[in-house]
């Protein structure tokens, strides 16, 4: 295929999702990632999807790493074949709540940052200091939406939100106390490391053979 083959293949409505984070018992994070882009002309598109079978063959073999699924207006591909199979029959259907904030843009992006912290629980609890981080981290941050309306009269236009989980406080107030939490855990950990060197010291001292 060409490029004007690829640019006739879709209609520019692309979309990245990353979900469903979660940890394994051993602490590794896992994802569901998906990637859709509508369908414009179908021929094009089709040998744009006979290239990406050969390379997908060539660099996974039959592993199944990789599961790919489309209808009429879709195309979706990710990691997890259940994942791909419910968005492409679900995807005029669904509407999540924060799509109210970001629709009629032509790019945008939204972070949910309480559900993938809550998802790294697991790995937190394993140090005290990184505990108290992961703490101060879950109740200060709540999401970010970005938003761009893309190219006018020679220039953009974008819009970049972070939202905090408390919204009766001050959000300044609020940042000195988290990057408190923070320099102080920090420091604790410093300290730390420069116990266990001077530890480490002490030992390789105290066991050297002396006359």
């Amino acid at each position: 295929f060409n490029l004007d083959d690829f640019i006739k293949a879709n209609k520019g409505d692309i979309m990245l999702a990353i979900t469903d984070v979660t940890q394994d018992s051993s602490g590794k994070p896992n994802a569901s990632i998906l990637f859709s882009a509508s369908i414009g002309d179908k021929p094009s598109f089709g040998k744009l999807l006979d290239a990406g079978k050969k390379l997908g063959k060539q660099k996974f073999g039959e592993s199944g790493l990789i599961s790919y699924n489309m209808n009429e207006n879709y195309f979706a591909i990710g990691n997890k074949k259940p994942d791909v199979d419910k968005y492409i029959t679900t995807a005029n259907n669904s509407s999540p709540d924060f799509l109210d904030n970001i629709s009629g843009n032509s790019s945008c992006a939204y972070i949910n940052f309480q559900y993938i912290l809550k998802a790294m629980t697991m790995d937190a609890k394993k140090d005290s200091l990184g505990y108290a981080i992961y703490d101060a981290s879950v109740k200060m941050w709540d999401n970010l939406i970005f938003t761009g309306t893309g190219f006018n009269n020679g220039g953009s236009t974008s819009h970049l939100e972070v939202n905090l989980l408390d919204k009766n406080t001050n959000s300044l107030k609020q940042l000195n106390k988290y990057m408190g939490i923070l320099g102080a855990a920090h420091k604790q950990q410093h300290d730390r490391y420069k116990k266990m060197a001077w530890d480490g010291d002490i030992k390789a001292t105290d066991t050297t053979a002396t006359k």
